[in-house]
């Protein structure tokens, strides 16, 4: 689970640059939803599909959460314009 964590996190972090937040955050959630429609078929005795639906449902969570996060860190990296940027725009 712990590798599943780090590596979707490094995958939205990589991700939200390139594509935005919005198609990763919708992954995330369908991956999320995903996860909870294979979690409802598993029957009794299945610990290893269980542990399987759980790497998902925690993969869809930090994808969807690091792509937020990823998100507002770019927008704080932004500078805000100044006199002379504004007196160029003029």
């Amino acid at each position: 689970m712990t590798a599943g964590v780090g590596l979707s996190s490094a995958i939205a972090t990589k991700l939200v640059p390139r594509t935005g937040t919005r198609p990763v955050l919708v992954a995330g959630t369908l991956l999320g939803a995903a996860g909870v429609y294979w979690l409802s078929r598993i029957t009794a005795g299945f610990q290893a599909a269980l542990l399987a639906c759980a790497i998902v449902l925690v993969a869809a969570a930090v994808i969807a959460t690091r792509a937020a996060g990823t998100r507002q860190q770019l927008a704080a990296a932004q500078p805000a314009p100044g006199p002379e940027t504004m007196a160029k725009a003029a």
